[in-house]
């Protein structure tokens, strides 16, 4: 008569050594990334960069100073004026129009180029992570841009109203210059000083990012794609 089969062995043992060795590796990738914040989206597979910049996870790479990206890449957490962690992120509208697109507006108008940007300029949003330092900052020159703005139209209307009554014309000229120049000089600060990133190019596939610093780009593989024409 055929013998009885083994009862089946209880397998809690491996179990409990499996649960153990996979707490051990979840513990040094938060180890990692507390080390180095970019390491997690190559080695754990978190949303964003695998491997710096695979395509297959979005694809970021660099250009020089520039920041090349899918249209499709979704930023890490990572700061891109510190490369420092970041918890806050800012959406960006990108535009980009080529070089003899910009010339028409000086020969031909600004109506002809406005028409023409709608059909030749390319658009994208990207969405920026910035340290809390940094949305201070930008907070600090857009502040500058509207109360100097604002500064300079009262200033320059308050002395060009001051001249018309008292029959100055000095004063009134000077009220106008001032004014022009306080808000001139206001707006171009708070305008460049708050944008943080701009498009250098953007293609259908891709975006060319100025702005990003240093050690943000150091983390990505260099791209080898070159521009399209």
């Amino acid at each position: 008569r055929a013998a009885a089969p083994a009862p089946p062995q209880d397998n809690w043992l491996d179990q409990e050594l499996a649960s153990h060795q996979q707490k051990q590796a979840e513990a040094a990738a938060a180890i990692a990334q507390a080390n180095n914040p970019y390491a997690s989206f190559g080695m754990a597979g978190m949303p964003g960069m695998n491997q710096y910049g695979s395509p297959q996870l979005g694809g970021l790479w660099r250009e020089g100073q520039l920041l090349v990206m899918d249209r499709n890449a979704q930023l890490p957490p990572i700061c891109v004026k510190s490369g420092q962690p970041a918890s806050r992120f800012l959406a960006r509208k990108l535009s980009w129009q080529p070089a003899w697109l910009r010339v028409m507006a000086v020969v031909f108008g600004w109506l002809i180029y406005a028409i023409l940007v709608a059909g030749y300029g390319k658009k994208a949003t990207i969405h920026i992570a910035l340290s809390e330092e940094w949305f201070q900052r930008r907070s600090m020159f857009m502040l500058i841009g509207w109360i100097g703005s604002l500064l300079g139209i009262g200033l320059g209307g308050g002395l060009c109203a001051l001249g018309v009554a008292t029959d100055k014309g000095e004063i009134a000229g000077a009220g106008i210059l001032i004014g022009s120049v306080l808000l001139l000089a206001c707006a171009l600060i708070g305008t460049y000083g708050s944008r943080m990133v701009w498009a250098d190019l953007i293609s259908d596939r891709h975006v060319w990012v100025g702005g990003v610093c240093e050690p943000f780009l150091q983390q990505l593989p260099p791209w080898t794609g070159g521009r399209p024409r």
